[in-house]
C-alpha cells in the first residue's frame, strides 16, 4: 500500500474530523490522505479523471460520474442502518453505516481490503470448529463470543457458518442480507475463483464474518466436504489469524474429515442427561487421543458442576465451565463479562 491515494468525501466537516484522524493513524506512512468537505471542490475535483486506490463517499455525493473513476474500493457511507444490498446497482461497493463507530467503519475497509491483497497476510492460519451434538448447547452465540474473545487477544478473525439453518445474524448489531447466490454456487462447485468472490460476502461487526445463507445449504447442494474445500483455500492464503467455522451436527465420514482438517474442535454440551448421553456416544466413536478437542460445557447451575455432571469419565477433561447467565444474554454481555477470555487464550 505504498504511494496509495485515499479520499474521503462528505459535506459533514464535523462527522469526517474522528475518521479522518483514524486514517491518518493508521495510514500515515502508506499513502496520502485527502478529504473534501466542500460540494464545490468536490464537482471541481471528480470533474477529471481520476486514480484512487480507496474512495470512501456519502451516498449521497455518488454517481454514474463517480463510478466511471477509476478507484480500486469505494466505501459508501450510508445514512440509514437499515440498508440492503445493492452492490450491483451501486457499481460494487461496499455499504458502511455511517454512524456506526470509527473503529468499525475502519475495521470493515482494512478487511475487505486485506481480503484482495495477499501482502497483509498472516503468518499462520488457524481453524477452529465448533460442534455440538444436539441442539439448544447455545453453540451459536458461544461461537461468535469466540470470534469476539479471539478478536481481543489481537487477532484477524472470521466467523464461518455451516449450519443448516443460519440464524446467527439475531446476534449481531449490523447484520444486512445474505450471501449472494452465486457465492453458494462457487462454494458448491469448490470453484478456483472463490476467494475472489468471498469479497462482498464478508461484513464486520467485531469480527469479520461471511453473511448467512437465505436458505439451508442443502438447497444448494453444499456439503460438508466443500465447507473443507473452502477452509483450506481460505487457510492457505493465509488472509486471518484464525477462522471460527460454526458446524452443524450429525456425525458422518464427512464430518470426520472436517475434524481431521482444523487445528482444533471445540465441543459445546450442557449438563443436562440427553446431552451427557450424546457426547458420551460422541467420545466413544472417535480416537481417545484426539488432543484436538477442547470440551466446554455450558449452563452450568452450580459453580463446580458436581451435582449436575454426576461421574464424568476423567480421561476426556472439561476446559471450561460456563455457568447459565440470566436473560438478557448477548455478545455484549459475554464482552463485558470475559466470559471466553479464558477458552480464547487456551486457543491463542
Amino acid at each position: 500500500m505504498e504511494n496509495i491515494k485515499i479520499v474521503v468525501a462528505d459535506t459533514d466537516e464535523e462527522y469526517l474530523a474522528p475518521l479522518e484522524y483514524k486514517l491518518a493513524e493508521e495510514w500515515k506512512d502508506k499513502g496520502d490522505i485527502e478529504v473534501i468537505t466542500s460540494l464545490k471542490y468536490f464537482n471541481e475535483y471528480f470533474s477529471q479523471p481520476r486514480d484512487i486506490f480507496i474512495l470512501i463517499i456519502n451516498e449521497y455525493l455518488y454517481s454514474e460520474k463517480i463510478r466511471k473513476q477509476n478507484c480500486g474500493y469505494i466505501f459508501l457511507l450510508r445514512e440509514d442502518e437499515d440498508f440492503s444490498d445493492d452492490r450491483i446497482e451501486r457499481g460494487n461497493c461496499t455499504s458502511l453505516y455511517k454512524y456506526s463507530s470509527v473503529k468499525e467503519i475502519y475495521s470493515q475497509i482494512s478487511g475487505t481490503i486485506r481480503l484482495e491483497n495477499p501482502e497483509h497476510a498472516t503468518e499462520h492460519t488457524r481453524i477452529y470448529m465448533t460442534y455440538a451434538t444436539m441442539g439448544n448447547s447455545g453453540k451459536t452465540l458461544l461461537s461468535l463470543g469466540l470470534c469476539q474473545a479471539l478478536k481481543a487477544l489481537g487477532n484477524k478473525v472470521l466467523y464461518i457458518c455451516g449450519e443448516d439453518f443460519q440464524d446467527f445474524s439475531v446476534y449481531l448489531k449490523n447484520c444486512h442480507g445474505f450471501c449472494s447466490g452465486r457465492f453458494a454456487y462457487s462454494l458448491a462447485t469448490k470453484s478456483q475463483s472463490i476467494r475472489q468472490e468471498l469479497l462482498p460476502e464478508v461484513d464486520t461487526e467485531d469480527f469479520d464474518y461471511v453473511r448467512p445463507m437465505e436458505k439451508a445449504p442443502a438447497t444448494c447442494q453444499i456439503k460438508d466436504e466443500d465447507y473443507g474445500a473452502f477452509l483450506n483455500t481460505l487457510k492457505n492464503t493465509q488472509l486471518y489469524d484464525a477462522i471460527v467455522f460454526e458446524a452443524s451436527a450429525g456425525f458422518t465420514q464427512e464430518k470426520l474429515r472436517l475434524f481431521s482438517l482444523v487445528d482444533k474442535v471445540v465441543v459445546f454440551f450442557t449438563p443436562q442427561k440427553a446431552s451427557l448421553r450424546q457426547l458420551d456416544i460422541f467420545l466413544n466413536s472417535i480416537r481417545r487421543d484426539d488432543e484436538k478437542l477442547l470440551l466446554v460445557c455450558n449452563r452450568m447451575k452450580t459453580p463446580a458442576g458436581a451435582d449436575e455432571m454426576g461421574v464424568w469419565d476423567d480421561r476426556y477433561p472439561i476446559s471450561e465451565y460456563i455457568a447459565e447467565q440470566k436473560e438478557p444474554f448477548g455478545l455484549e454481555e459475554i464482552r463485558e463479562s470475559g466470559l471466553l477470555k479464558k477458552l480464547a487464550y487456551i486457543l491463542g
